[in-house]
């Protein structure tokens, strides 16, 4: 999605905003409790599918967990919203 956009506003600015690493993305999901098994196992096979994208995209921010402030500030840092 986000290449297809890329190719149609070439001054798009994407940025791919990612757990910190695979457990941590599997325990937020876990955590929130509303899917299933199979449903959690199809998000993080996407997740996976989708990490080599991340090369292409302008920025790429780490939501820390238990710290979205950081990611926050890095994403602001990202659009020029602060120095």
């Amino acid at each position: 999605g986000a290449m297809v956009l890329k190719q149609k506003m070439p001054e798009a600015v994407l940025i791919f905003i990612t757990a910190e690493n695979e457990e941590a993305l599997e325990q937020r999901i876990r955590n929130r409790g509303a899917e299933d098994e199979e449903a959690i196992q199809r998000r993080l096979e996407l997740a996976k599918s989708e990490l080599p994208y991340a090369a292409k995209y302008d920025h790429i921010v780490t939501n820390p967990t238990g710290h979205p402030e950081q990611a926050l500030a890095d994403l602001e840092k990202s659009i020029g919203l602060q120095g």
